[in-house]
Order: C-alpha cells, then structure tokens, then sequence
C-alpha cells in the first residue's frame, strides 16, 4: 500500500464523514423531500460532464429495469436517511450502516449460493451485536431482553436500518446495470432519477417552492455538494490503487469514528462507554466480512447516490 493510496482512502473516508454531518446540520432547515432533490440535483452536472468525457456507451436490453429498481430504492434510501439523522443522533445512526455488507452477506446466500468464510460469520455476529447494543444503557446490558428496545428506542436508528438493508439490495441491482452500460452513465441515471423523483413528489404537492429553504445555509449546501462530489471522485481514484474491500474497511472505521466525535462535538450529542464500544466491535465486525472476501480483479461500479461501490468482474 503506497501512500498516495492510503491518502486517498482517508481522504474518501474523511468526505464522506464531512458529507453525513452536513447533511445532518441542514436537516432542521430544509424539509426532507426539497433536500434530497437539492443533493442530487447538485451532482449532476458533475455526472454528465464525466458522461461527456467518457462517451455514452451502447445500452444493453435490460438496462431500463434494473435503472428504474436503482432509482426508486435509492429514493426510498436518501429520505429514509434523511430522517434517520433528524430524528436520531449521528452517533447512533451511521455506524448502523455497517449493516449493509451483513445483509448483502445474507441475501447472497439464497439469491447467488455464496455463502460466508467462518471469519465472515464472526463478523456479521459482531456488527449485529454492536447494533443491538449502540443504544444500550449500562442497566440494559444485564436484561438482554431489553437489548432489543434499546435499539429501536431511537427511531432513526430502525430508518438506517433499513437504509442499510436498501443499499445491500442497490449493490446487487448496480450490478446488473453496470453490465448494461457504463459508471458515468448509470450514475447520472440515479442522481437525475431521484432528483426527478423528488420534483415530481414536490410538484404533485404543490410544494416546490420549498426547494428555496436552502437559502437559509447556504454555505452548507455548497459545502455539502462539494463534499459528496469529492468523497466519490477520492472513492473512485483509491479503488483504482487499492481492493474496494481494504477502502471499505477504512471507510467504515474512520466513518463510524468520525460519528463519535462529531456527533458529540458539533451536536452535543452524549457519548457513552457502552456505545463507544459498540462502535468497535462493528467496526471490527465491518473488517472481517469485507477482508475475509477474496478480490475479483474488475473495475469499480457505483450506486452514485449513496456512494456505495462494489466491483464489477473484469471482461
């Protein structure tokens, strides 16, 4: 691992961290609906120059309802996520995304006939248990039947749980649509899919003038386009250096930290031992499921909206 590489995946790791907590401030001012259309309509010119750039590529049949599938989860996914760090702390809240390489593990199991490495197992025990204990007050960890409320005493922390489980799903559809097209292409399907999306929705209620709630945070509306077009730009240039598997795991580790200390410094959100540890035990968890997975060689194929990428098999 060189330090270029290294750089570049901290530096992916540390815009994606910046991209959660200010997506998080703009949330109290800027309803869900008009910011998630704001998102994605911020990255699309960035998407179609990249379009331009690399060429519009044949579309092979089928590519149409894998785009639609992509386009109506990721819309579901980005509200969902929206809530989620509205009503929940980020503490609580992004490390729960560490859910999503246990479900894609999962739902590969009866759809694929893949099934996970015995340290995989250890790791997706680990992410569960970390998750059922995130919210988890001292007392509870003596009654483990209450564990489980802990977990859904925090609403949002059920919305990213779902967010999760959404975005193992778009990994799986990505790829089919990656098959049929291109990166630049597909991503610029999903940003301007779920930003019309969100027009439509906002137009059907009459609603479109909320979209002019941005201008109350201006500075963090540019701030939080810029962060998302340089965590992707960062993500792509280090899968290019490094195996998405070890970007993952850096990603999640610095992601979920970052929860931490953020959450608590620029929210005053209250930190305590059990979720401090929670937090480490998913992260490790996080580590075992992507780094016991052997690397297929192949480029990089992304769900744009969300940042998530896996890697497409090489012709």
């Amino acid at each position: 691992m060189t330090a270029a590489a290294l750089l570049l995946a901290v530096g992916t790791s540390l815009a994606w961290a910046g991209f959660d907590a200010t997506r998080k401030a703009l949330t109290p001012h800027v309803p869900a609906v008009p910011l998630v259309a704001l998102f994605c309509l911020g990255q699309v010119p960035f998407f179609a120059l990249w379009l331009a750039i690399d060429g519009v590529p044949e579309i092979q049949d089928g590519y149409a309802i894998a785009g639609v599938i992509t386009v109506v989860l990721n819309i579901a996914a980005n509200l969902l996520f929206v809530r989620a760090v509205f009503v929940s702390p980020l503490s609580v809240t992004i490390p729960l995304l560490s859910l999503t390489p246990v479900f894609t593990a999962l739902i590969a199991m009866p759809l694929v006939g893949e099934f996970p490495l015995p340290l995989q197992w250890v790791g997706i025990l680990a992410v569960v248990g970390g998750a059922f204990c995130i919210n988890a007050e001292p007392s509870d960890l003596r009654h483990p039947g209450r564990l489980l409320r802990s977990l859904v005493r925090e609403k949002g922390a059920l919305f990213m749980g779902i967010v999760a489980l959404l975005w193992s799903v778009t990994s799986t559809v990505d790829k089919l649509g990656m098959e049929r097209s291109s990166a630049p292409l597909h991503a610029l399907v999903q940003v301007g899919g779920v930003a019309a999306g969100m027009l439509l929705v906002l137009a059907f209620q009459r609603r479109l003038a909320s979209l002019g709630a941005v201008r109350k945070r201006p500075g963090t509306f540019v701030a939080t386009i810029l962060l998302a077009v340089a965590a992707l730009g960062l993500q792509l240039l280090a899968y290019a250096l490094l195996f998405v598997s070890i970007v993952e795991a850096i990603k999640r580790a610095i992601g979920m930290t970052a929860a931490l200390v953020i959450g608590r410094i620029s929210f005053g959100e209250r930190i305590g031992l059990v979720r401090i540890v929670a937090v480490l035990v998913m992260g490790a968890g996080t580590a075992l499921i992507l780094l016991a997975e052997p690397e297929e060689e192949g480029t990089p194929e992304l769900t744009a909206a969300t940042g998530a990428v896996v890697t497409a098999p090489a012709p």
